[in-house]
């Protein structure tokens, strides 16, 4: 890696899809950067850039040791099941995965500066009518996924003082490089099919502006044992999303008003094919609850006010990004 840099990061799940635009944005910004990834990660998007890859397992404590030592100032915790047909995996690595990781670091890391815990808003749960949620209302997550991310955001303030932490939300996420979320949305338009799963609203977050959050949030003394929420500030319906991908991909398409019923039908069973298959579904039951659920609308002010933190790209903007991308990997035509 060259001469050592004083700002030394270490990045889990820094082979995904969010990962790898976060370790584009910490070389950018000359972080030395220690990769930590399981074997079998798809290195694409961090192979042959100048970082140092280390495989382990946030499972297994033990080859967490030689990777958090002294020179580590910065961790940005990132690995995590989001979709499994194992309802233990959520617990087993977003919950006792990263009870291993705080705990080492506060064995073995002395001069650690920040721990960024990369959360949901699936902790916080969806609204009711049109109230926009914030960060101190009462969380009421609704899937496993929601109540892992939940469980460790409680060890993590057991631990103020200790560790020096801050933690992120971040809402719906897209942006090149994604191959699950949004993807298939600008798969099957792209097919001029436009599906409306729902009439729900969300805030939405451009995969670029979210990382560099995460160096306000490693970097600002303000952020120490906050939480954040990280979101564009406007909330879209479900189908101006759609709309925006279909009128810049300049698609005519036929829209599809998916019935909750039948959601919850494609959800169990994709849920159940992927569970034969020991694949990740791309859509399954706790997608579909989420969609039963109209408002997850939440209020991104405390950022902005405490943090600075403005996103730069409009939605427009995002998703023709995302389309040309797209189109160059070969995903849509």
């Amino acid at each position: 890696m060259g001469r050592r840099n004083p700002k030394t990061a270490l990045v889990t799940g820094a082979s995904g899809f969010i990962g790898g635009h976060l370790v584009d944005l910490l070389r950018e910004n000359k972080y030395d950067v220690v990769c930590f990834v399981i074997k079998e990660d798809n290195l694409r998007w961090i192979e042959g850039k100048e970082v140092k890859i280390v495989y382990g397992d946030i499972r297994d404590k033990s080859s967490l040791y030689p990777v958090i030592e002294d020179s580590i100032q910065y961790v940005f915790h990132l690995a995590a099941v989001v979709k499994s047909p194992s309802l233990e995996s959520y617990f087993s690595v977003n919950v006792s995965g990263t009870k291993n990781i705080v705990e080492v670091c506060m064995e073995n890391s002395p001069r650690l500066k920040r721990f960024v815990y990369i959360s949901s808003v699936a902790a916080m749960g969806p609204g009711d009518k049109t109230a926009i949620r914030k960060e101190t209302d009462l969380c009421h997550p609704i899937t496993e996924y929601g109540r892992s991310k939940l469980q460790t955001e409680r060890f993590l303030m057991e631990h103020k003082g200790r560790l020096p932490f801050t933690i992120l939300r971040p809402a719906l996420v897209y942006g090149p490089r994604d191959f699950r979320g949004l993807s298939s949305y600008f798969k099957l338009i792209s097919k001029g099919l436009k599906p409306i799963l729902g009439e729900g609203f969300t805030n939405i977050i451009y995969v670029k502006d979210l990382v560099r959050c995460f160096l306000f949030a490693a970097e600002m003394d303000e952020a120490l044992y906050q939480t954040y929420v990280v979101g564009d500030e406007h909330v879209y319906s479900y189908r101006e999303i759609a709309d925006t991908i279909s009128d810049l991909m300049e698609k005519k398409t036929i829209v599809l008003k998916i019935p909750l019923p039948l959601l919850y039908t494609a959800g169990a069973f994709l849920g159940a094919y992927s569970k034969m298959t020991h694949t990740l579904p791309l859509f399954d039951l706790r997608r579909a609850r989420d969609i039963r659920y109209r408002y997850w609308m939440f209020d991104t002010s405390k950022a902005k006010k405490e943090l600075g933190f403005i996103p730069k790209y409009t939605l427009e903007e995002g998703v023709k990004e995302t389309i040309d991308w797209y189109k160059k990997e070969g995903w849509i035509k």
